[in-house]
């Protein structure tokens, strides 16, 4: 099976590497009419998105500076589990696409401090799928069949500076488990940060980074709701 990496820029022409059954690392050029194609999406993606509700503030004008907060921003979910996931050439997380457009994200602290505890709660689930394979006498791999991570609870403050900011709330879901109870509804934690972040900026987007249901009853009053899916 090819493994790629993320795409680099050398000299405006975009290289990725590909690695072989031995790990063998090769370089090789995007195909022209690959690059045609994402310039003619581009073009027409704005056209496509699905907004559940606006009140005229988006989209903006120009770049400024964002507030930028969720478990989607640099965690974007893409394809789906299992048979769900796409090889692509690359992949764009929302933060990069942000500053992609000249957004300057503001909330670096908080998305650092989130990504410590996602780390954090990824390592304490892998080693009790770990704990139950050996005692179950099977694979962490099959033993995780089922068991999602949930989004953790946790309280970091939401300070970061400018007038607008964007929340991404992500699930994933695919091949391999179905969803649960839990993880059609929002968490407590983002509840209340969606509130307190609707009342704190003046522009405020809910961007929606899941492919299936979600219940949105407790956040219904927030006035600007976009769909991302997991593109």
């Amino acid at each position: 099976m090819k493994q790629f990496q993320p795409g680099i820029q050398i000299e405006s022409r975009l290289f990725f590497y590909e690695r072989d059954y031995h790990g063998n690392r090769r370089c090789f050029v995007m195909n022209d009419y690959e690059k045609e194609h994402l310039e003619l999406l581009r073009k027409h993606l704005a056209e496509c998105t699905v907004l559940l509700k606006k009140d005229g503030s988006f989209p903006l004008a120009e770049p400024c500076e964002i507030a930028a907060y969720g478990s989607g921003v640099r965690h974007t979910a893409k394809g789906g589990t299992g048979s769900g996931e796409v090889n692509s050439r690359f992949y764009v997380n929302v933060e990069q696409g942000l500053e992609n457009a000249g957004f300057t994200v503001t909330s670096k602290t908080w998305l650092d401090a989130y990504e410590r505890l996602d780390e954090k709660a990824k390592k304490h689930h892998l080693m009790n799928l770990r704990s139950d394979a050996r005692a179950n006498k099977t694979l962490a791999v099959i033993e995780g069949m089922g068991k999602p991570i949930h989004e953790p609870e946790y309280y970091i403050p939401l300070n970061a500076k400018g007038d607008t900011a964007v929340y991404v709330v992500r699930r994933i879901s695919g091949e391999g488990s179905d969803r649960t109870e839990e993880d059609l509804h929002l968490s407590q934690t983002e509840i209340r940060d969606i509130l307190s972040i609707n009342y704190q900026y003046k522009n405020f987007m809910l961007v929606i980074n899941a492919g299936g249901y979600l219940d949105l009853s407790p956040v219904a009053h927030v006035k600007n709701i976009l769909i991302l899916s997991q593109l």
